[in-house]
């Protein structure tokens, strides 16, 4: 033992020497990185010790298999061993320090050609010099401190207890995972876990993002509500056979061609600003004069208070989720999109704004949409400044009017279906560049107001720029059905025109924010109708389809899973809905149900029946509280269990592709907080979470993040730090998702300084890009009026997974 201790003691003196100078390099990448805790100490000293000793480990068996030839030769090849993993080190810390990366299984999965393009890329003359200069400085010192070394009984024990600690690493490490602090980390353990040992990582990937449990008893309380659906499997108890009526069928005109379909969703339309009001005047002269033509639901409801549900609903009549139907994981769908792109049908959206504002764009992508007009990328370009645009992007009569250049140009013989959303009365004021033509518009809406009683006034002043926005927007849809008419010369083209979401102007009543017209006009109409009874958005998509299929002979789904019923067309007043809303805070407590409107209000439950004009009278009827209760609680159990366990539908017209695992990444915590002074006066910084470079083979990215949450300070929706993820490809072309962190909070109830659990999912399309930049990052809000100084948010157990199709 004495002899085999004096064979290996050269060896242990060469490794303490390694670990010392891997800690002075650990310590000096963690002291110069900016981000100096006495945690990220400690993570560092025991991660590093454990690797360093592990990679003793490694460096000892090639020591002993090489000493039982020559004793000389293993000690000077195990030097240099030591001094490359120093230099691969040292490497691996500035490739982290110019991505942004640590460098993981993609070391494996990338070509070798490439890896060896990549290292040839970054060499130089000088870094070559420097890293032999190290090797020959490293054993020579190693070869002096070896031959001054005699084996005493002090040095005897020495040699004993690295040989156990050397031993000991290697179960350690396989325990253990490399998630400290991403400047604390020894990289080369990190990459190594990466590639050999974190199973996350090979084969098929399965995130566990959270899921509603399967309940048996809900489930049969969700179907006796609608007892009139034939559910097929309760595992999918939104998918049903296909019994909608075709209610509009008896008002059009059957024709052979297939009908184009153009959905126009407007900016705030409510009904509290369309149509003739008890004093006579209106802000919308054209669609009211169109209703009159067309057939009018006056109490459509929308499903969300703000933007962000219109779209999902109107065109998918799909469950809220848990924050919004495209703020999540999206599951497999039938939209109309879906069904009219099944048909042939060509499919476009047209809006001015940014399509990623409201997660818009990840809805749309979901649907395989044929076009995204570029309207807010050509409106950045200087040589079209000259047309009128506001913060959001060009106004709506400049929109509709490059919409219609782009259709004008398409072959008449396809058949389209094209979405519009209007961005005009997004701000309570209208800016155009000619400030005559401006004046016009705030004329028009004085003029209106000077008519009133004067207790109307100051309300309606306090909205005067809102009111313009709203003439104005009229007149725009009023020029580019005019121009449609005139391009559609076959006069086969249905019209959907409806508000997001009301303004709920001067009204306690909480259906107000809601309530918004419902207009469907076509030349193909035989006779116009106006119904009174409540519907919601929900039904627009089952009523168009029935009406496509029985009518037009469209091949249509033989189930369907949409969360609506077919249009209600009685006359007179009636409500038979049964549906939630998502509040803006992305929370669902209130809904219709029957003829009442259900509500919590400081954790009491309150029921109203539903009168004429949606008028809400108080019911104390405990009974009758108890059984809409429980359809209330039916309804979101069923809503969020199907969204998070992908069971919508068993029959989805487009299937979700399979994702290829690129790249995952584990990232110990990320800190960001609010500045203590105004963003007016300090512009916020951006605190970087994760960056990658991702090639250009694939059609669609996938980034799924999960992490532990916590915030200070008592903040609302708005106040939130933002999370965004930014991807720039092509000739410096941009996605930028960017919103309050809020939105990916999975609990439904959240309070300060509590650790909560976030999900984040998206999927960008990049056909067709060369490279593609992603940048995951922590901003916060640049409005003062958002800005609260104790805010922040702390980030920990980073999950990162990049997925490619």
């Amino acid at each position: 033992m004495k002899k085999y201790l004096e064979t290996i003691k050269p060896f242990f003196t060469t490794s303490i020497c390694f670990i010392v100078l891997l800690f002075c390099v650990k310590f000096f990448e963690l002291f110069t990185s900016g981000s100096i805790r006495m945690s990220f100490v400690v993570e560092m000293i025991y991660g590093n010790l454990i690797a360093s000793l592990f990679l003793s480990f490694s460096v000892f068996i090639i020591f002993n298999i090489i000493s039982i030839f020559s004793k000389k030769s293993a000690f000077y090849i195990s030097s240099i061993l030591f001094s490359l993993i120093i230099i691969s080190e040292i490497s691996l810390i500035f490739y982290h320090n110019s991505t942004g990366l640590i460098m993981g299984r993609e070391l494996i999965e990338r070509p070798l050609w490439e890896t060896v393009a990549t290292v040839k890329s970054v060499l130089n003359f000088w870094m070559i010099a420097a890293a032999i200069l190290f090797i020959i400085a490293f054993v020579f010192i190693n070869v002096k401190i070896a031959n001054r070394q005699k084996l005493t009984a002090n040095s005897q024990n020495t040699t004993k207890i690295m040989l156990v600690l050397t031993l000991i690493s290697l179960p350690l490490l396989l325990i253990l995972k490399p998630n400290q602090n991403v400047n604390a980390v020894n990289k080369i353990w990190y990459c190594f876990h990466s590639c050999f040992l974190d199973k996350a990582n090979i084969g098929n990937i399965d995130i566990n993002l959270t899921k509603i449990e399967y309940d048996e008893a809900k489930i049969q309380e969700y179907r006796n509500i609608f007892p009139e659906r034939e559910v097929i499997d309760n595992q999918y108890p939104l998918e049903v056979k296909d019994n909608i009526d075709n209610v509009l069928g008896p008002y059009f005109q059957e024709t052979k061609r297939k009908p184009n379909v153009v959905v126009i969703i407007v900016e705030s339309l409510g009904a509290d600003l369309f149509g003739i009001n008890e004093y006579g005047y209106t802000f919308t002269p054209f669609l009211d004069s169109l209703s009159k033509h067309s057939l009018l639901w006056t109490n459509c409801l929308a499903t969300t208070p703000r933007s962000f549900g219109a779209v999902p609903a109107i065109t998918g009549s799909v469950p809220h989720g848990t924050k919004g139907f495209q703020f999540g994981d999206i599951p497999e769908h039938n939209s109309l999109f879906a069904v009219l792109k099944d048909n042939d049908y060509e499919t476009s959206a047209f809006y001015a704004g940014d399509f990623s504002f409201d997660n818009v764009y990840d809805y749309l992508i979901a649907q395989k949409i044929d076009f995204l007009a570029p309207l807010n990328e050509d409106q950045k370009k200087k040589e079209n400044r000259h047309y009128d645009y506001t913060y959001w992007g060009y106004q709506d009569k400049v929109m509709f009017d490059k919409s219609m250049e782009i259709i004008e140009q398409r072959n008449d013989r396809h058949s389209y279906f094209d979405l519009f959303i209007t961005i005009s009365q997004h701000d309570n004021r209208l800016r155009l560049n000619d400030k005559k033509r401006t004046d016009v518009y705030y004329d028009k809406a004085r003029e209106i107001i000077a008519t009133l009683p004067e207790k109307e006034h100051k309300g309606m002043n306090e909205i005067l720029g809102h009111l313009a926005a709203t003439i104005y927007g009229d007149e725009s849809i009023k020029h580019f059905i005019e121009r449609y008419q005139k391009y559609d010369k076959n006069n086969n083209t249905i019209f959907v025109i409806t508000g997001d979401h009301s303004l709920n102007l001067n009204s306690d009543n909480q259906l107000d924010a809601f309530h918004v017209p419902l207009i469907i006009w076509s030349p193909l109409l035989k006779e116009p109708r106006r119904f009174e009874a409540v519907v919601s958005h929900n039904d627009i998509v089952p009523s168009l389809n029935a009406l496509l299929r029985d009518d037009f002979g469209l091949k249509t789904p033989y189930y369907i899973h949409w969360v609506g019923n077919e249009l209600d067309t009685t006359s007179n007043f009636h409500c038979d809905l049964n549906t939630c809303f998502l509040r803006y805070t992305r929370r669902i407590f209130d809904g219709v149900f029957g003829n009442y409107y259900y509500t919590v209000e400081n954790n009491s439950k309150n029921v109203y029946r539903i009168k004429e004009n949606l008028e809400l009278e108080k019911v104390d009827d405990k009974e009758i509280i108890r059984d809409v209760d429980d359809k209330f609680n039916s309804l979101v159990y069923v809503d969020n269990y199907a969204y998070t366990n992908n069971k919508l539908t068993k029959n989805p017209i487009i299937t979700h592709n399979e994702f290829r695992h690129i790249e995952s990444v584990v990232i110990d915590s990320v800190y960001c907080t609010s500045n203590e002074v105004k963003p007016s006066e300090r512009k916020p910084d951006v605190v970087k979470i994760y960056s990658t470079d991702i090639d250009s083979k694939y059609e669609e990215i996938k980034i799924i993040m999960t992490a532990d949450i916590k915030y200070t300070g008592k903040v609302w929706q708005d106040q939130f730090i933002n999370l965004g993820i930014d991807c720039r490809y092509g000739k410096k072309q941009e996605i930028n998702s960017l919103d309050n962190i809020s939105k990916s909070i999975v609990e439904k109830n959240y309070s300060p300084n509590k650790w909560l659990k976030l999900e984040l999912t998206k999927t960008f399309y990049v056909k067709d890009s060369n490279n593609n930049d992603f940048e995951i990052y922590l901003k916060p809000t640049d409005k003062d009026y958002h800005w609260n100084p104790e805010h922040s948010i702390t980030l920990k157990n980073i999950n990162i997974t990049i997925l490619g199709n």
